[in-house]
């Protein structure tokens, strides 16, 4: 962690069994699944083509409805993707029967060392309590030299977004500035290689649009068209990492 930057207060012991109980409700309906705004967008599916062979052992940390385990997998490689939600597990299962969901804890996986090529989460890192336990146990279920993909909204510009939002500490008690999660990763002994994004895609374009109000509608092929890759790592409004294992 930067030196002069300060860390997001824990949440209370409550918040994992809210949340969870919140996860229960928008995936009790059925027609409406959590992360289907946050799926695998074409930077990081690009670079996951470019890095891993066809038949890769995938998992995904965090996969809500299942929608970007099912990308995956069409991709040919053999995923596993594990939620701590039974509800969003069910539900994945009916989505995507080719794949293996599995009910798990991102702190804690149930799976032997070394058993994957690659693991992928989005939108999931910034929700833990302790990101750095999480992050030592990516590094022991990936291969001598297996890499983490991961998609998290970047701490400069969320706390912006956020700034009259008195409940997202609890919701998002360890968002990362790029120079925080580098060190993290450091720590954990990966090195980190950020991707930029070329585009805002739909689900932060929507968000950034409901900000405007009616000017919003008139904005729309704008916003879609900023040239995000002008920016420097530390302003995109999400951080790519391709995060790969010391040997």
């Amino acid at each position: 962690m930067a030196v002069n930057e300060k860390p997001r207060e824990a949440p209370a012991p409550a918040t994992r069994d809210h949340y969870a109980s919140g996860h229960k409700r928008n995936l009790a309906d059925e027609s409406s699944y959590l992360h289907s705004d946050h799926s695998l967008i074409y930077e990081m599916a690009e670079a996951l083509k470019n890095s891993l062979d066809p038949g890769a052992r995938v998992l995904e940390v965090g996969c809500g409805g299942g929608h970007t385990a099912g990308f995956m997998t069409s991709l040919g490689f053999k995923v596993t993707a594990v939620d701590f939600s039974s509800v969003a597990v069910g539900t994945a299962r009916k989505n995507y029967p080719e794949c293996d969901f599995q009910v798990g804890d991102a702190m804690n996986l149930d799976f032997e060392d070394k058993t994957f090529d690659a693991v992928v989460s989005i939108e999931m890192i910034e929700h833990l309590e302790d990101p750095q336990s999480h992050l030592s146990e990516i590094k022991r279920v990936l291969t001598s030299r297996g890499s983490y993909f991961i998609k998290t909204p970047n701490r400069f510009l969320h706390d912006i977004y956020y700034r009259k939002n008195e409940n997202i500490k609890q919701w998002h008690p360890s968002v990362m500035s790029t120079k925080q999660l580098e060190d993290a990763l450091a720590l954990a002994g990966f090195s980190a290689n950020f991707v930029k994004m070329r585009r805002l895609p739909d689900y932060q374009v929507k968000k950034f649009l409901g900000r405007l109000g009616f000017i919003g509608s008139f904005a729309k092929p704008v916003i879609k068209a900023l040239p995000m890759g002008l920016l420097p790592i530390w302003l995109q409004p999400s951080m790519i990492v391709v995060a790969r294992k010391g040997n």
